[in-house]
């Protein structure tokens, strides 16, 4: 009898684990796909910053690269929805795929009628013209279906190998492309895409940027809004993924890079990732400290607190000290930059502590 239990449970064992293991292996070309599409969309964005109102067609390169990789998410998703086998849970995750990418292909013929009628747009208009939304939207759509989907992959994998699993792998970069796809809206202020604060030495001779008086008031106030808001959401994105997601060693890394890869090269800002690394590495290196003190994994919520605000404080030292040694010098004030970088902690803190609360809080939150 005890003999049969436990082949029973080695055999149980091996089927949950080999579903794991095959769902992730269509998850991995699948967030491939989607990365290939998202890496279409900041091929775009740097076609339009480099050539402005100088575009004259639809059919461009940037343009290919772009629908390839929605076309390849479409059908991927489209066959792994048509399999007769019961999905389950999953089912839902790639309706929402198919769904996100229904949605960007209308927006694909929206984007083309926009264009024919009102013209390509220029500088800001790129962001918000509302054919250019309305992508965005089917592509946060569809991320967010191959997000669920690989968490639903991950935690159906009873295996606890200590390391990097294969089915670790589509969550970790489907997370990273929902945090940029997040982002893609607020790419005008955000400090990796433009250095406002050094009186815009990279970035001031592309078309994107014609006009802007980059030592006026205006330009401070979206130079330094753009700082906290890119603190703000990458802490919320931090605890999510140490907290929630118990991402593995060098999973941080994958997040931020990603982030910051697509960010720099759209605009030509490559002396700025170092001081992406840097806030990458310090993020890896407070988990890993916290992680050997609190060996069951349930981190106090002050671990993630710092968490939330060193890395942000790490990153932009980092960067206005590249900008002032490499970058042209900064043109803001002492006053200005150094108390951007201890808003941008204090900001990110605060967004810490609203995600993990203290015990008294949500004791007393949950008795009301």
């Amino acid at each position: 009898m005890l003999a049969s239990c436990g082949h029973m449970g080695i055999a149980t064992a091996i089927r949950v684990h080999g579903r794991a293991f095959s769902e992730a292996t269509v998850l991995v070309p699948l967030v491939v796909l989607s990365l290939l599409w998202q890496l279409g969309a900041h091929a775009d964005a740097w076609y339009h910053a480099h050539n402005g109102t100088t575009i004259e067609s639809f059919f461009t390169w940037s343009h290919a690269v772009l629908y390839a990789g929605w076309a390849g998410t479409a059908v991927l998703a489209l066959a792994r929805l048509g399999r007769r086998e019961p999905l389950g849970t999953l089912r839902h995750s790639y309706q929402l795929v198919v769904a996100g990418v229904v949605i960007f292909g209308v927006g694909g013929v929206l984007d083309f009628g926009w264009h024919t009628t009102f013209g390509f747009e220029a500088g800001l208009g790129t962001l918000f013209s509302p054919s250019h939304l309305w992508l965005l939207v089917g592509v946060l759509v569809a991320n967010v279906g191959i997000f669920h989907a690989s968490v639903v992959s991950r935690t159906s994998d009873h295996q606890s190998t200590g390391g990097v699993r294969i089915v670790d792998i589509p969550v970790l970069l489907s997370f990273a492309a929902l945090f940029r796809a997040t982002l893609w809206t607020a790419f005008y202020a955000a400090p990796l895409a433009v250095d406002y604060a050094s009186g815009g030495v990279a970035v001031h001779d592309l078309p994107f940027f014609a006009g802007v008086d980059w030592l006026n008031q205006a330009a401070q106030t979206a130079g330094t809004t753009g700082v906290l808001l890119h603190s703000v959401m990458l802490a919320l994105f931090l605890i999510a993924a140490a907290r929630y997601l118990k991402v593995p060693s060098g999973g941080i890394i994958v997040l931020l890079l990603w982030d910051g890869i697509l960010t720099v090269a759209t605009t030509g800002m490559w002396l700025y990732l170092p001081a992406v690394a840097l806030g990458a590495l310090t993020a890896e290196f407070w988990l890993a400290h916290a992680r050997r003190r609190h060996t069951d994994g349930n981190l106090p919520e002050l671990a993630y607190w710092v968490l939330a605000g060193s890395v942000p404080v790490a990153q932009f030292t980092a960067y206005f000290g590249m900008m002032a040694l490499f970058g042209g010098g900064i043109a803001w004030t002492a006053h200005l930059w150094t108390g951007t970088v201890v808003s941008a902690g204090l900001f990110a803190l605060i967004a810490g502590i609203l995600s993990v609360p203290p015990p008294w809080a949500t004791h007393r939150w949950n008795r009301q």
